[in-house]
């Protein structure tokens, strides 16, 4: 498995990123790092109309995680960057994702996200 990790203080000044969204954003940036090759554009449209377990990061991205498989603590994450986002890529298109993931027993993968300030730790993921 693969520790993915998320940085809590920006890597430009040292400030503490004190927003979620913040931090959910550099968990993507490592989260695609790690998986973006093994990513399927195709399959990346599921994301539910009540928005639940969604998680946004910085410049209008997100990450979805949905349980498909309890018993092996498995998850179809979807992740998109948006089209126009700032930082160093600006970026033309939407740039979506979708891969199947294992995540370490244990660990409910949306509610690491959802309380991000408080994890301190990286999360250990795996190709399903």
């Amino acid at each position: 498995m693969i520790e993915i990790p998320h940085n809590t203080h920006r890597a430009k000044d040292g400030a503490y990123m004190s927003k979620p969204t913040q931090q959910v954003g550099s968990f993507m940036h490592y989260f695609a790092r790690a998986f973006g090759k093994f990513g399927v554009k195709e399959l990346s449209g599921y994301v539910p109309a009540d928005e639940s377990g969604v998680h946004y990061g910085t410049f209008g991205s997100y990450i979805h995680a949905r349980r498909i498989n309890k018993a092996e603590n498995t998850y179809q994450v979807t992740y998109c960057y948006k089209a126009g986002r700032g930082g160093i890529a600006q970026g033309q298109f939407d740039v979506p994702k979708c891969v199947n993931v294992k995540v370490e027993q244990g660990v409910d993968f949306n509610e690491y996200l959802a309380n991000i300030l408080e994890n301190k730790n990286p999360i250990k993921i795996d190709l399903a």
